[in-house]
Order: structure tokens, then sequence, then C-alpha cells
């Protein structure tokens, strides 16, 4: 669980540098509405782009839960777009840990018209 735990201030940091490297090379990114996305530098290139989008967004980590090589973070997450419009939403991130990184990670939340 400590990697998903870290991933999550990764992205609160918007610390692109440390997220490949809790990465492995070929993790994915499964995200609603967006084709899945494969390596981990383009999975931080997706972060950077989300949050050119979303530049004060804040997600807090509600509950954790793990078993196995699988941890179900439930998160809520709110802030505002890059035009200032607030934005909220809540949802569940499935990651999987294999040898030391993530290898995948699949996003569910509740509202996606904004994507």
């Amino acid at each position: 669980m400590m990697h998903a735990a870290r991933l999550f201030d990764i992205i609160n940091a918007r610390d692109f540098k440390e997220m490949p490297l809790v990465l492995s090379e070929t993790a994915t990114l499964d995200f609603p509405k967006t084709p899945l996305i494969t390596g981990r530098n383009r999975i931080a290139t997706f972060f950077k782009a989300l949050f050119r989008r979303f530049p004060e967004l804040h997600f807090e980590v509600v509950r954790a839960i793990s078993q196995g090589k699988w941890t179900a973070v439930h998160w809520r997450n709110k802030g505002s777009d890059r035009d200032k419009r607030p934005y909220e939403n809540e949802g569940v991130t499935l990651i999987r840990m294999d040898g030391g990184t993530i290898t995948d990670i699949t996003d569910f939340f509740k509202s996606t018209e904004k994507f």
C-alpha cells in the first residue's frame, strides 16, 4: 500500500520527476474516456496535461484497502479548472504492484462530464 499512498502524494505535489520512479517501465493507466496509456513517461505526461486543465486540483485519500498485489484507493478531489470554475469529484483507483513498482492504474469516478 506504500506506493499507492505515495502515488497520491506525488500527484498532489505535481512531482513529475518522482512519478516515473514509482511506476514500472511498462505501467498502464486506464482512465475513463481515454485510450489505455502505456509507459511510465506517457503516464506522467498524461498527468501534466490533466493539471494544465485543472491546475488547482487536490486529492484526499479517504481510505485504501489492499489484497495481494492490488490496492483500492477511495478518493475525493476538489479544485478548479484553468478558467477558475470549481470542480470536485469522487472515485476509486485500483493500483497493482509488482516487483516494488506500480504496474497498473485503473480509475473509476462519479462524474466524467468534464472529460
